[in-house]
């Protein structure tokens, strides 16, 4: 899963804080901060204890918006050969949880 953040957005914070429990171990998630420099990006990711996930910079947002992803938070769920299986907008950590949820039922 690739969920996309940016430090300026509200709901992004709101999400962030009530990831971890919601995360499935076995699937791997990338946390993609856009519109950030490295060092705001650290810190906001730090500030919610999220520095030890596996995370990359868009801070320009370009690689996301070539993929069409206009808002954050966004989340792209993609199978082990990395094919889009599910993408939304999340509100929520429970919208998280629940396109993981979505993903057991398809297997």
């Amino acid at each position: 899963m690739f969920l996309v953040v940016s430090p300026g957005c509200e709901i992004c914070s709101s999400v962030l804080e009530d990831i971890r429990p919601v995360l499935d171990p076995r699937y791997q998630v990338t946390i993609v901060v856009a519109y950030s420099s490295v060092e705001r990006a650290t810190q906001y990711l730090g500030g919610f204890g999220l520095l030890d996930l596996e995370w990359v910079l868009d801070g320009d947002g370009s690689r996301i918006e070539s993929l069409g992803i206009r808002e954050t938070p966004f989340a792209v769920l993609t199978s082990a050969d990395g094919t889009a299986r599910s993408a939304a907008v999340v509100n929520s950590a429970r919208q998280v949880e629940s396109l993981f949820e979505g993903l057991d039922r398809a297997a």
